[in-house]
């Protein structure tokens, strides 16, 4: 069930039991002529669970990741930095979206419907010949910080973006409590250390402004 699948979830993440190459992070750059140049830095895809060779995009509560992320200085995004990492990706793979049709089709969130969006994602990057370790985006619905969350048991989601750029998913702060998940949602992990005007900053502090 949810609450045994995101406790294994988390020991995974504790004993970083995730790809290697998730930690090739990669830099994004946005400028403001008044203002200066900020870089930050992400994984180049959405959490997975599993290894090189054999893994898994991996749902999640957002509390889940809570001690992973803190051990290793990462943060989730705002709705307006998952926009600029879909901007600024090479590779953008078009939303796939799972909807249990008849009796007994696994709910959207069950584990055996993660691993179906999964592999549709993963035939994607093959079908346009996207390298296995490459930066990608679109293809998950981003959960997200924002400061309306302030105050209460909620969860904000936001992403899955047409060829258009515009989002499938408005930003929601609404719908849906911490301790839902289904098998659209995807945690990109942003490092909290980034620089501005070339010099060391907390990403943290940057979005208290």
């Amino acid at each position: 069930d949810g609450s045994k699948r995101e406790q294994l979830i988390k020991q995974k993440l504790l004993e970083n039991n995730i790809p290697t190459w998730l930690w090739n992070l990669r830099s994004i750059t946005v400028s403001d002529p008044n203002i200066g140049v900020l870089v930050y830095q992400v994984m180049p895809d959405y959490l997975r669970i599993g290894t090189d060779l054999d893994s898994v995009l991996m749902p999640v509560y957002p509390t889940t990741p809570t001690g992973f992320l803190k051990e290793h200085g990462l943060m989730l995004p705002t709705a307006r930095i998952s926009k600029q990492i879909w901007e600024q990706c090479p590779y953008k793979i078009t939303p796939s979206t799972y909807s249990p049709t008849k009796s007994g089709d696994p709910s959207s969130s069950s584990t055996k419907a993660y691993l179906i969006h999964h592999e549709k994602v993963q035939a994607k990057r093959e079908k346009n010949n996207i390298p296995p370790t490459e930066f990608v985006a679109g293809h998950k619905k981003d959960i997200v910080l924002a400061s309306s969350l302030a105050g209460t048991k909620n969860m904000a989601i936001y992403g899955w973006f047409y060829s258009n750029g515009e989002p499938i998913q408005n930003l929601n702060t609404t719908s849906h409590s911490r301790t839902y998940v289904d098998y659209s949602h995807g945690i990109r992990c942003v490092k909290t250390q980034a620089a501005f005007n070339n010099e060391t900053v907390s990403l943290v502090d940057i979005l208290k402004d």
